[in-house]
């Protein structure tokens, strides 16, 4: 999930004093924002999100746990 990288790299440099959190929530917008331009069907919504989840921990070492799970 390069997008979710590159994504993530992109808020961090727009503002570096934002909290990992806080640019994971941005990443998760877009995403949801995605979704919908690309009319994935919801059923699909989580094995992405968590694919992009693993991505972003492997390039930054944050771990992102979603609420509920």
């Amino acid at each position: 999930m390069d997008f979710a990288v590159a994504r993530y790299d992109r808020l961090h440099r727009e503002d570096p004093a934002q909290a990992p959190a806080e640019v994971w929530t941005g990443v998760k917008d877009r995403l949801a924002r995605y979704f919908g331009e690309k009319s994935i069907a919801a059923d699909d919504h989580a094995e992405y999100l968590a694919a992009a989840q693993r991505a972003v921990y492997h390039h930054t070492g944050h771990l992102f746990e979603e609420s509920g799970r």
